[in-house]
């Protein structure tokens, strides 16, 4: 995994858009199987390690399956949705180290994490390009949800940046189209208060 590709952990939530109003497994509703409820139970109990030894020993003991990556996206899910934010990161590093390949719902439940200390401060351009490299286009979905949370976070330049690389020659919704409009005008307007400030 190239440096870019490796999240620091030290040890943030919505999990995408809805996420804290997700009941546990709504991404994998068949999930429920022994391993999985088993996993959720010591989850809710904080026995984290019991969990991690249960879903890495399912996942090495059927590697070749290609199935097994929702198992590993699972687990992300349900330490996003139980606000153990390093834990996530940390699955979302593992999978690879598993012998599976991430895939874009990995990145969309990671993806409120952007700009954060659990992902080493990586910008949400920098959080795209990540999944470029893995050949993994971001769905309008991620995009849209970066607009939104970079303007929620008052981060002009990204929105703009975000529109610029990846969504000129997409349709979106009108609420979107004026929060980048919003923030274009807010950063130029802040770059102009600093070079006045500059000049005093």
């Amino acid at each position: 995994m190239s440096r870019m590709q490796e999240v620091v952990l030290p040890t943030f939530h919505k999990a995408f858009h809805h996420a804290k109003h997700r009941k546990p497994f709504s991404y994998f509703g068949s999930m429920r199987t022994f391993p999985s409820l088993l996993i959720h139970q010591y989850i809710d109990s904080g026995l984290y390690g019991n969990a991690d030894k249960v879903a890495t020993g399912s996942l090495l003991q059927h590697q070749k399956r290609s199935a097994d990556i929702h198992l590993a996206n699972n687990m992300i899910d349900i330490y996003m949705n139980n606000k153990v934010f390093e834990k996530a990161v940390d699955w979302f590093n593992k999978i690879p180290q598993l012998g599976f390949k991430r895939d874009l719902i990995s990145y969309e439940l990671i993806a409120y994490l952007v700009d954060s200390m659990y992902l080493s401060g990586k910008t949400a351009v920098d959080f795209i390009e990540m999944m470029r490299e893995e050949n993994i286009e971001p769905s309008l979905k991620v995009l849209l949800f970066l607009i939104k949370l970079c303007h929620e976070r008052k981060d002009w330049e990204q929105v703009r940046m975000l529109n610029e690389r990846y969504l000129r020659d997409k349709e979106i919704p009108l609420e979107y189209k004026e929060m980048i409009e919003d923030s274009i005008e807010r950063e130029k307007k802040t770059k102009k208060y600093l070079e006045s400030k500059t000049v005093m």
